[in-house]
């Protein structure tokens, strides 16, 4: 699958309008350049800033053939559990796998699940709020192309503007957890959405993860020479619940994709809204993160050992995470100083290649 990572500037009337091109999402396959926008375009009629033309060109980039791979994105969608993303304390947008009644998981289903006062709000974490509003009701079509189709009634446009995007990357990454769902093609009431009412988020196009989530700008970055790359840290709520937060950042432009996300996972956050890396700073990637038949192989330094000698499994899941999540690689192999054989805090033997896990901050109903 090919998606859209690269950004590139564009001057427009003496303002930057950053447009996404179609790349492979590690940069590991052809790249593909796209055309300027024509004139009076979307993108140049909402360049009035570079914070607006960003978040712009982030959601319309899947008109640029983006595609997300099923094995990189999908999560716990099976009978028993389901995984929907919330809002926490801090406004950040985070995946829940909920435990619940043996019914078949299905993308309306977990949509319903997303809806403020639905089945699901009681079993969030202390902190969580379902991200849809209160009586918004689904109904869902998927065709074989793997574009979900969603029909809301109208109360979905009753949000407040700061949640917009929220609402929409929440909607993009639940349904996309799914093997069988690649894109997101907003209805209202059986009409195309083609801009969101209150921010004026545009919807030109189906959407999918290639829009990012929580969304961090680098200082001091030329935007039209970046790439994205999504990492996942840790936050905790007040009741000491862990969870993983994924963070869509912009990078100084790289075809070491690999290299980048341990990067920015090893370099940790800002900490504005509690976030953390649980990978020790100190830690050290030995020689190139090396791609293979679906496998990333990745060589640790001892420092990513906590004081027991065992590698945290916090830290590996989200090395595990950050790697699949930006790339088309299924399966990662963990050393740590040259050895396959090393002790976790899990006690899990991860001498074989693993998969993502399947299960993200999971609760039960």
């Amino acid at each position: 699958m090919k998606h859209g990572y690269w950004i590139r500037s564009v001057a427009v009337t003496g303002t930057v309008a950053i447009l996404m091109s179609g790349c492979s999402m590690l940069g590991l396959g052809e790249k593909k350049a796209i055309d300027e926008p024509p004139p009076n375009s979307l993108e140049q009629q909402t360049a009035k800033s570079l914070e607006e033309t960003y978040l712009t060109a982030q959601t319309n980039q899947t008109n640029q053939n983006s595609n997300v791979s099923p094995t990189q994105s999908q999560t716990a969608q099976t009978q028993g559990a389901l995984t929907v993303y919330a809002k926490d304390t801090k406004g950040l947008v985070a995946p829940i796998t909920l435990h619940g009644p043996q019914t078949p998981a299905s993308a309306k289903i977990a949509l319903e699940y997303m809806v403020q006062g639905g089945p699901a709000q009681a079993q969030l974490p202390k902190g969580f709020s379902s991200l849809l509003p209160e009586g918004t009701k689904v109904d869902v079509t998927i065709d074989k192309q793997k574009v979900a189709t969603v029909n809301f009634s109208k109360e979905l446009l009753n949000y407040q503007a700061a949640d917009e995007r929220k609402i929409v990357e929440g909607i993009a990454w639940t349904l996309t957890s799914f093997p069988t769902v690649e894109k997101v093609q907003f209805k209202v009431d059986g009409k195309d959405l083609k801009q969101m009412p209150k921010a004026k988020l545009p919807l030109d196009g189906p959407v999918n993860r290639t829009m990012g989530i929580n969304l961090e700008k680098t200082d001091g970055l030329d935007y039209g020479q970046t790439t994205a790359v999504t990492v996942y840290y840790m936050n905790q709520t007040d009741a000491s619940y862990k969870y993983y937060v994924p963070v869509t950042r912009l990078v100084a432009r790289t075809d070491d994709i690999p290299k980048a996300v341990m990067d920015q996972l090893i370099q940790g956050t800002s900490n504005t809204k509690g976030l953390s890396s649980p990978v020790n700073a100190k830690t050290k990637v030995i020689g190139q993160i090396k791609p293979s038949d679906g496998l990333l192989t990745i060589n640790l330094s001892k420092e990513i050992l906590n004081d027991q000698g065992k590698a945290p499994v916090e830290a590996l899941n989200a090395i595990i995470l950050s790697l699949t999540e930006n790339t088309n690689m299924s399966k990662v192999q963990l050393m740590v100083n040259n050895n396959i054989q090393f002790a976790s805090s899990d006690n899990k033997n991860y001498s074989k290649p693993v998969t993502r896990p399947i299960e993200l901050n999971a609760t039960k109903l």
